[in-house]
């Protein structure tokens, strides 16, 4: 059975490859498949096609265009902006600082934890809130137990106290952090600030210089790009070396043969974001409302995770639905989904392959008679109320089946 035929809600793991960006790329593929570092005429052409790419990518977010560094992923671009700052801050006499939170993509979380182990870092992590939401008093918390005191004047020091890393928005709760309260702690005690906003990029508005954000990690194929192409936005001036040497591409700092086509299509999926943004928004709210509130109406024993419909709404990503039902497997859940020819997932993609146990559920209380039973349903402006209606029926139908097969206590 081809995809075409399944209900797809599981847009936070990846999003169908937009038409127009394919449109954008068929002639990186075909054609015009020069190497950008060439002297010829079609090389320059996939030159000025990368450099269009570049700006189309930093408008959407506030930025210059010889800010962005493309890289091959999101989990690229948060390995670079990590490493790279802890290598470039090292010193055998004393430890780079760096706090974050408990509820990190494994990117994030992993990356801090090896250069913890390795030595290169001192870590301090942060909580969550019982919504999912990391606060800006939280990381202020952490940050003063490392260095004590604030500067008296931000403007114009260099940030080598040490540097704090939290995600824009959560994968598996769609908790949308107030990145700018965590930014301004960032400039009061002179330190980097890194955010992986894979998640909320093209999705929400974002702007660095009223983030305050040093660096920002994102990737294409969340927001109907190609896989296999992301960006760090790395802020002129900011101290950081290369994690991977070679011929010099990317102002040195990820070397490799450019990704012409991938580049191509993540500038055209950035300038189509930029322009639907709004409307978009608008729309999917209403389907992720909707079905909000029929699963949560309809089916006992059920509750929402993280931010909470409606009055946190727009503290939640437009399209983003988790569940946690008593007395349920999400494994099995997912697996009577597939079977009625609907795509979801009981959590972030890369942790459900491995089939771990959510740390992020664990991190935010969920009760005990419900962790197991989590689901994500991710929506996109690809998808219709119909949808939305077949998929809650087909949720009841599961969970009614799952409930009486193995009981609900």
């Amino acid at each position: 059975m081809e995809m075409t035929d399944y209900i797809y809600f599981d847009n936070a793991a990846t999003t169908a490859l937009d038409p127009l960006v394919k449109d954008a790329m068929t002639p990186f593929m075909t054609f015009n498949y020069a190497n950008a570092s060439g002297t010829y005429h079609d090389a320059s052409l996939a030159r000025s096609a990368i450099n269009k790419a570049r700006a189309q990518a930093a408008a959407l977010i506030g930025a210059e265009p010889d800010e962005i560094i493309f890289t091959s992923c999101g989990t690229e671009s948060d390995n670079l902006a990590l490493y790279g700052t802890a290598m470039a801050h090292f010193s055998r006499d004393k430890r780079f600082n760096a706090v974050s939170d408990t509820i990190e993509h494994p990117a994030v979380y992993n990356t801090l934890d090896a250069l913890k182990k390795a030595g290169f870092i001192k870590l301090a992590r942060v909580s969550p809130d019982k919504d999912g939401f990391i606060t800006p008093g939280a990381v202020e918390e952490a940050v003063h137990s490392q260095v004590k005191t604030k500067r008296d004047d931000a403007s114009g020091q260099t940030k080598d106290n040490g540097i704090i890393s939290v995600m824009s928005a959560n994968n598996e709760i769609g908790a949308i952090n107030d990145i700018a309260g965590i930014g301004s702690v960032a400039a009061e005690y002179g330190y980097l600030f890194h955010t992986d906003a894979v998640q909320s990029f093209g999705h929400v508005l974002l702007d660095v210089d009223v983030m305050g954000v040093d660096m920002l990690s994102a990737s294409a194929h969340k927001l109907g790009g190609p896989k296999g192409i992301g960006l760090l936005y790395l802020r002129r001036g900011t101290k950081i070396v290369p994690t991977m040497y070679g011929g010099g591409q990317e102002h040195g700092l990820r070397s490799g043969t450019e990704n012409v086509a991938g580049i191509v299509g993540f500038g055209e999926a950035c300038r189509l974001a930029g322009i639907r943004m709004s409307a978009d928004t608008r729309y999917i709210h209403e389907l992720r409302d909707r079905l909000v509130s029929r699963i949560l109406n309809e089916i006992p024993d059920t509750i929402l995770t993280g931010p909470q419909l409606p009055d946190m709404g727009d503290k939640r990503l437009p399209g983003h639905c988790s569940f946690a039902f008593k007395g349920v497997q999400g494994s099995s859940l997912v697996i009577g989904l597939d079977i009625r020819n609907i795509c979801a997932s009981t959590g972030a993609a890369c942790s459900a392959a491995a089939n771990r146990p959510s740390r992020v559920l664990k991190e935010i209380g969920v009760a005990a008679d419900h962790f197991n039973g989590s689901l994500r349903l991710t929506l996109s402006r690809n998808n219709t109320i119909e949808e939305v209606d077949r998929t809650v029926d087909a949720v009841k139908a599961c969970v009614t089946q799952l409930r009486e097969m193995f009981g609900d206590d």
